[in-house]
């Protein structure tokens, strides 16, 4: 039971909340009407667009904060739940929002959500009329597991995969008992209507149903003979192998006339990552390389759609192409099947007439064709041959003219080569174009198309013999010259194999087969306002990047086109319901856009002021990149929201926050100020202050809220300067610290954490926390090192950095001087060598000078990678800060390699290396 299930008429709703709110006028008792007041609040969940819900809520109801508390809603919904059955919200978000989860689940589909809910039914409506009989948590589980591009408020609803499950069904499963007895029929009316409100909504959710109709009723016919045409049906889909497509392609792109460059096209990984959400995970958090191309990939690159490659070398056909850093049994065993290039030593590719060259597979050539044979041995050219470049090392190739008629010779000089000769029987794609055709025997369409193929032999035939997977078709042709042509419907994902036996009129003659391996990919569908092909290629690193870290600068672009192409880059702003809040431009770019020119454009961008309230009020947004006939990309970027967390609108003054709190807790949250000046200086701010808005003084500075374990941390930089232009970017004082201690330290870590970590908002921002951060990362170095290394630091930054400056510096760690001079006249090769192997030379380096224990020399370099990466205080850091005293020369000496300038030692007398053992 679900409390929008009422059956209120508008009118009745609108009676409802009138006499309610003159009941607590009158201050009549509440708990008198709760079930009133829980059908009142699921209609304010149902307008619930994602920003706030309180705000709204007692501007709606003038007298509830007078009378009532926001826990008596909870408990109404709970006693709704044990009397009526009502239906108890579960997952992250609902223990988050522990009171407004309630109306807002008991809404069952608000109105922000009913478009991308719209949206997501007909983007999966495949695969989710492949599963539209599975249990309805099944429907919801899956529907979350591909959601990961979408809102988080819409990712928030799928958590109650029961809810979500039944909805889909009932909206793309028609009406019958089971969805009536889920949903009462007038709300699941009231959603329907409102969801169809929006044209494209209404044409989302019709499609869908039409693909889930289909998916239940599959007809059954045999060949249609009262044309030429022949339609072929599937019988039986669903006990069909539907295997993932992954095999990579590969294609030739001309250079020059005699140089060609071959290109990896590696289809998406995302039908791999709906098998299960472990395979799901992997692929988002795991880097990749590609055999045969120079460079890792980030996370999440093989799920952004289908990639391409170019080849430096020749892949093994024996391994997979696509490596990741980690294993993961099932998906190497997924690669090593179906992810490797065809197996062999040579390779065939036929020349189209676009100028690419596409591999066939079948290694079949016909006469008059040109083609491009690739060997991983040499290879003698026969006369109608010419040698060529390859771009990618390993391999040779030849370029094959065939004449129209091929003599003896030729022929036995193609078999040598070990192809074949075609007896021009033709089994071509027509109609719908194939997504991808090599030319021969190899051709791939989406899911949902009906593929169509041309069956044509330039002999006298008898009849044809078709036979598709496991069933035969008899084509008898009477005759006919013309072509034959087969229609497949409702071909289920997976790879296909037609064969065909045909027949010739002259009985004397053998039968000759023929063979067409069909691919069903799973469909990607077109969206309003996107390009199906474009000619952009993306990558974009995180794979799922937030809106939050594109403001910080922290979100990695690279896109690849013809080199005499522009690309406009902008970010859209959105609210909760997906509308647009603005749009701002970031940069017009030539092609290709390195990561080095778009980390440019990306900080001038971000060093302008801007205005950043619609970024505040913005919930997701999109990174869109513009190429006119290239197509447009769209990049989805995420923002959680947080239960308690700071808005802020610039006015002429500066900055002004104010606190939103929705995290329903019995304790109040602890709000806090530490300004630029004073960074580890704690400055109470009251909660009616911070509710109803208040303005940073001076530069501004750390504004945290905190409630149980969580925080949420601000930095705000107003544009005020004290002192003059050195103001700018404000001298930090830590005088409130002194004298330094062991005790202070894990306050001192925890601050460098939330400076480091907050999000950023006004001039100067980035600048003005980093000297803040530098600061305190400052004291724990003097805590560890000593006021006199920090003075040689100082001292070694304003130098000019010459021999005698390395040498004065690398004097301050307190060693033996011979320890310091190998340490000086090293650093260069310390700098270069993998983190590991440089502690390994330190420690023998310590051990030769016997400078400390072996443990201890191992503690005090510990002690000093944790100073350099900024890692969380912990009580190991603690005990081997007191364990690493007597090695402090080697903290020292691990903050000089990091710190220090290597210069040639020219005419200095040799010390001997450390040798290992």
């Amino acid at each position: 039971m679900f409390a929008l299930e009422h059956g209120l008429d508008e009118n009745e709703q609108r009676s409802l909340g009138k006499k309610l709110n003159t009941s607590l006028a009158k201050g009549e008792s509440t708990s008198k009407y709760w079930l009133l007041w829980v059908v009142y609040s699921a209609e304010q969940g149902y307008d619930y667009d994602g920003e706030e819900f309180w705000e709204t809520f007692e501007r709606r109801t003038p007298y509830w904060t007078r009378y009532c508390d926001r826990r008596s809603l909870r408990d109404w919904f709970v006693k709704f739940h044990q009397r009526f059955d009502g239906f108890k919200p579960t997952g992250p978000w609902a223990s988050w929002f522990s009171i407004i989860a309630w109306p807002i689940t008991h809404a069952l589909l608000p109105r922000d959500l009913q478009l991308q809910l719209a949206k997501a039914l007909y983007e999966w409506r495949y695969a989710l009329a492949a599963r539209i009989d599975s249990p309805p948590a099944e429907l919801g589980r899956f529907l979350a597991t591909v959601s990961d591009e979408a809102s988080s408020r819409f990712r928030n609803f799928l958590q109650q995969e029961e809810v979500a499950g039944r909805i889909v069904f009932a909206l793309l499963g028609g009406r019958n008992e089971a969805v009536e007895h889920f949903i009462h029929s007038s709300t699941l009316d009231r959603i329907v209507t409102d969801l169809q409100k929006a044209a494209s909504g209404r044409a989302w959710l019709h499609d869908a149903r039409k693909v889930v109709e289909r998916a239940r009723f599959h007809g059954t016919s045999s060949v249609n003979q009262t044309t030429n045409m022949a339609d072929v049906y599937r019988r039986d889909t669903g006990t069909h192998e539907q295997r993932p497509e992954i095999r990579p392609a590969l294609t030739l792109r001309r250079v020059s006339a005699h140089e060609w460059r071959p290109v990896m096209e590696l289809p998406s990984l995302r039908p791999i990552a709906e098998i299960n959400s472990d395979l799901n995970k992997f692929l988002r958090q795991t880097r990749c390389q590609v055999a045969g191309s120079l460079g890792a990939l980030p996370a999440g690159w093989l799920l952004q759609g289908d990639q391409r490659r170019v080849l430096t070398s020749w892949p093994s056909p024996n391994n997979p192409v696509v490596k990741f850093d980690r294993e993961q049994p099932v998906l190497e065993h997924l690669l090593r099947v179906d992810g490797c290039i065809t197996s062999g030593l040579a390779w065939l590719f036929r020349v189209g007439s676009d100028g690419l060259a596409r591999e066939i597979i079948s290694r079949v050539v016909r006469p008059g064709g040109r083609y491009i044979y690739v060997s991983s041995e040499q290879i003698a050219a026969p006369s109608f041959g010419e040698e060529i470049s390859l771009t990618a090392s390993g391999v040779t190739g030849l370029a094959l003219d065939l004449p129209n008629v091929l003599a003896s010779v030729e022929i036995d000089a193609l078999r040598a080569l070990h192809l074949s000769v075609s007896k021009n029987v033709r089994l071509v794609p027509v109609g719908l174009g194939a997504r991808r055709w090599d030319g021969e025997g190899f051709a791939e369409w989406m899911d949902g198309e009906t593929p169509c193929v041309s069956l044509l032999a330039d002999f006298g035939v008898d009849s044809y013999c078709v036979k598709l997977d496991a069933e035969f078709v008899h084509v008898d042709v009477n005759g006919r010259s013309d072509p034959i042509l087969l229609r497949f419907s409702d071909l289920s994902l997976g790879l296909h194999s037609l064969t065909v036996e045909v027949r010739p009129s002259d009985k004397t003659s053998p039968v000759i087969s023929g063979l067409l391996q069909i691919s069903m990919r799973h469909a990607r569908p077109w969206i309003a306002g996107t390009s199906a092909h474009i000619g952009l290629v993306t990558t974009i690193e995180p794979e799922e990047p937030s809106l939050d870290r594109l403001w910080e600068g922290d979100v990695k672009l690279q896109v690849f086109g013809p080199a005499d192409h522009h690309v406009r880059v902008s970010v859209d702003l959105l609210d909760a319901a997906g509308a647009k809040l603005g749009s701002e431009f970031i940069a017009d770019l030539p092609l290709p856009v390195t990561a080095e020119r778009w980390e440019r454009a990306l900080s001038i961008f971000l060093s302008k002021e801007t205005d950043p309230w619609a970024f505040l009020r913005a919930t997701s947004g999109r990174l869109v990149v513009e190429g006119d006939q290239l197509g447009v990309r769209q990049i989805s970027l995420q923002r959680e929201v947080a239960p308690v967390r700071w808005v802020w609108h610039k006015t002429g003054h500066g900055t002004t926050l104010r606190l939103v709190d929705d995290h329903e807790s019995n304790d109040l949250p602890e709000l806090s100020f530490y300004p630029f000046s004073h960074p580890a200086r704690l400055e109470p701010i009251s909660l009616e202050l911070a509710t109803e808005g208040f303005l940073p003084e001076n530069e501004g500075g750390l504004c945290v809220v905190s409630y149980g374990e969580i925080q949420q941390a601000l930095i705000v930089s107003m544009p005020t300067v004290v002192g003059g232009f050195r103001g700018l970017l404000v001298q930090p004082s830590l005088a409130n610290l002194l004298p330094y201690s062991m005790s202070m330290m894990p306050r001192i870590a925890s601050l460098i954490e939330i400076w480091s970590t907050a999000k950023l908002v006004g001039p100067l921002a980035g600048n003005r926390r980093d000297r803040a951060v530098t600061a305190l990362r400052g004291v724990l170095c003097e805590f560890v090192c000593g006021r006199d290394w920090i003075d040689a630091e100082n001292e070694y930054a304003s130098s000019p950095k010459g021999v005698s400056n390395l040498k004065r510096f690398a004097g301050a760690t307190g060693a033996p001087a011979a320890f310091n001079f190998v340490l000086a006249r090293d650093v260069a090769r310390f700098q270069m060598i993998p983190p590991t192997e440089r502690t390994k030379d330190l420690i023998d380096l310590a051990q030769r000078y016997k400078i400390a224990s072996r443990e201890a020399c191992s503690d005090a370099l510990q002690v000093a990678s944790w100073l350099e990466q900024g890692d969380r205080w912990s009580e190991a850091i603690a005990e081997r800060i007191t364990s690493s005293k007597d090695a402090a020369s080697l903290t020292r000496a691990a903050r000089f390699i990091t710190t220090a300038t290597s210069l040639p030692f020219e005419g200095q007398p040799t010390v001997p290396q450390v040798t290992r053992r």
